[in-house]
């Protein structure tokens, strides 16, 4: 999808100037690099690359700097908010053992205020010139293994929220078995699924 919109822009000769970050490896890059050379903008895009998350949430933000620095309108492409996530996980984390308690009410809050960060640099310059934000999350499947049984240990495992943890023993607690079609009724992702609600 990224490399669509950037490549449109390149075909429609907007003279807008892209900044596209690519999370993942070298696989990825090379993906990134080839479908941006396919559509005919990989002369016009600059393109940062990060293989971990601290390296996609500065990567990230040097985009974003980088875009405010250019004179005229610019896009920054952020293919993945993983590394973002993964941030606020170990934020929380510390938090947590610091004996901060962040409530499940507030944790939803407090995350959307971290991710602002990033979404409130997207603005028209007062100077001229804009920058616009694409954020892309790619989203796993929510299905999974119909015959799967899970247990409070699978979710604890991957670090789901408290919330979801609270949920999960009620069930557990009724007797019931947490099914994927459990799940799906709840609308809560299996463990395993990397899914980012996860």
């Amino acid at each position: 999808l990224g490399a669509r919109i950037i490549g449109a822009q390149a075909q429609l000769g907007t003279g807008v100037r892209t900044v596209c970050v690519v999370a993942g490896g070298e696989a990825e890059r090379a993906a990134a690099l080839d479908a941006l050379a396919e559509a005919g903008a990989l002369e016009s895009t600059l393109v940062l690359s990060a293989t971990t998350a601290l390296q996609a949430v500065v990567a990230s933000a040097a985009a974003c700097s980088i875009a405010h620095a250019n004179g005229d309108d610019a896009l920054v492409v952020i293919d993945n908010l993983e590394g973002h996530l993964a941030l606020w996980k170990e934020s929380a984390k510390a938090l947590s053992r610091a004996g901060v308690a962040v409530t499940p009410e507030e944790a939803g809050s407090q995350q959307r205020a971290f991710y602002s960060t990033l979404s409130e640099r997207a603005a028209r310059k007062k100077a001229g010139g804009s920058v616009t934000l694409l954020l892309l999350q790619p989203t796993p499947s929510l299905r999974a293994d119909a015959s799967a049984v899970y247990t409070l240990a699978d979710f604890e495992g991957e670090g789901y929220a408290q919330r979801v943890l609270t949920r999960v023993q009620q069930l557990l607690d009724a007797g019931v078995a947490i099914t994927p079609a459990v799940l799906a009724k709840l609308d809560i992702p299996p463990p395993g699924s990397g899914h980012p609600q996860g």
